[in-house]
């Protein structure tokens, strides 16, 4: 009878001792997973500002695209409808027509940037949204 006894005490105590380790192992998984969940809603926070930045550059690169574009138009415009001048008049206009074509020129480059610029923002933007989800997703 006391054989029996302290047979079942030494099994729960075998079983209380394989409990605290269980226990102790899922209190530390627990803390590591708080830790990490802490890092990633300040990373999701970052890249929300940063997706929020990279928008509204965006909007400001679309709008000054729009007015580099009617500048270039309306130059284009004025080129076209130029008409034949007296020979002095020919002179003048032929440099204003001159400094006209490098305005026009520059504007054209200045779309191309803008519209480097804003492919770029797209990508960094893409790029900022899938990451996000990434996170998300995990």
């Amino acid at each position: 009878m006391t054989w029996n006894l302290s047979h079942k005490l030494a099994c729960r105590k075998l079983t209380t001792g394989n409990i605290t380790q269980t226990l102790n192992g899922s209190k530390k998984k627990l803390q590591r997973l708080i830790l990490e969940s802490e890092t990633l809603k300040k990373m999701i926070v970052e890249k929300k500002e940063l997706t929020k930045k990279v928008q509204q550059e965006i909007k400001g690169i679309e709008t000054e695209r729009s007015k580099v574009q009617k500048a270039n138009s309306f130059l284009k415009k004025q080129i076209e409808e130029s008409a034949m001048p007296e020979p002095l008049e020919y002179v003048q206009q032929k440099a204003t027509a001159y400094q006209l074509q490098k305005d026009v020129a520059n504007y054209e480059r200045k779309v191309e940037i803008a519209e480097m610029e804003h492919r770029s923002l797209q990508v960094k933007n893409r790029s900022t949204r899938g990451n996000t989800t990434t996170l998300f997703n995990q």
